[in-house]
């Protein structure tokens, strides 16, 4: 078990807790429930990572409220996509 895992601490929670450093840590979008960043090792281009504030294991364990800030972020984060390199598709 790595000492993240041990410490609860995870490098989004980090991130979450450090609005500061949201140029250094690829932030491109902090909202009052989460973040959009820019995944610092992507195996494609235009590979986005989207995470609420209050980290859980499971999307099912966040309530109703919560899942929908979710989707929002992620519809957020495809209309950046789209407008920025225009894709012939998105996956997520």
């Amino acid at each position: 078990m790595s000492e993240e895992a041990d410490s609860g601490v995870t490098f989004l929670s980090a991130y979450w807790d450090d609005p500061a450093g949201d140029r250094d840590n690829h932030v491109v979008l902090r909202t009052e429930q989460g973040l959009i960043l820019l995944n610092r090792y992507p195996y494609a281009n235009g590979h986005l990572l989207i995470a609420l504030g209050e980290p859980r294991s499971a999307l099912l364990e966040y309530d109703s409220l919560q899942r929908s800030a979710f989707w929002s972020l992620v519809e957020r984060g495809m209309d950046l996509m789209q407008r920025a390199i225009d894709p012939e598709g998105i996956n997520f």
